[in-house]
């Protein structure tokens, strides 16, 4: 295991987790679901920390997943790209945040078509909690951090816990038990099965633009469409 491929940092009570494989758009493979894990228990044990910001190196916050929807607040640039590809082929909705984040008619119709939404567009759904101009993205996200880390750790949890177990009697749990048994089942249909083949014969890049191609968006999407690229290193 590559352990530089997460970043853990400490300041006071802000611990920074950074998801560190940008030529892989963060990827998540099972090292680094290991060294994740592993970063935020350790975290969350530090009594020091009350406040844990989660970010992704290079220009992507991590593709593939609905790791960004688990988290308590999120906050993205106006041009970010959420999506769930996988809608189309190879995959189904692993925690079920869409939708319980959503309505039924919005979830439902990103759930079938698997269009993406902008950054901008997903705050003003809810679907995340604010965005950004990317230049100004780390600064709003620190001046967040520290404004949370100035009320006491036993009352972010406490107001942490009782929203969560409001979601978990709407049966967000058993939703995202049911969430990966589906998951495993789309990977291996016959449709999902030749995407691996095309995957491992052509490359990722050409089985996401078979897969994308219908709708001319993430891999076939125009320049303009394309987010931009962020004006400090990973």
């Amino acid at each position: 295991m590559a352990d530089d491929v997460v970043l853990c940092a400490t300041s006071g009570p802000i611990a920074t987790i950074t998801l560190n494989r940008p030529d892989k758009a963060n990827a998540i493979r099972a090292d680094v679901a290991v060294l994740l894990d592993d970063a935020l228990r350790t975290a969350n044990r530090d009594s020091s920390v009350k406040v844990i910001v989660l970010e992704g190196a290079g220009d992507n916050f991590c593709a593939g997943s609905e790791l960004a929807l688990c988290a308590d607040i999120v906050v993205a640039s106006h041009d970010a790209r959420f999506g769930t590809p996988y809608s189309r082929v190879w995959g189904c909705h692993l925690s079920g945040m869409w939708v319980y984040r959503l309505g039924l008619a919005k979830a439902k119709y990103h759930a079938l078509t698997g269009e993406w939404i902008s950054g901008k567009d997903a705050a003003a759904i809810e679907l995340i909690n604010a965005s950004h101009p990317l230049e100004e993205l780390d600064s709003q996200v620190d001046t967040l951090a520290r404004k949370l880390a100035s009320i006491p750790l036993a009352q972010l949890a406490a107001m942490k816990l009782v929203v969560n177990q409001a979601y978990d009697n709407m049966g967000l749990q058993s939703t995202q038990t049911l969430g990966p048994i589906l998951d495993g089942i789309m990977r291996n249909t016959p449709e999902g099965r030749s995407f691996v083949r095309l995957a491992r014969d052509e490359g990722v890049p050409a089985a996401a633009a078979r897969r994308d191609h219908p709708f001319g968006d993430y891999s076939q999407a125009p320049a303009t469409d394309q987010p931009r690229k962020r004006s400090r290193p990973g």
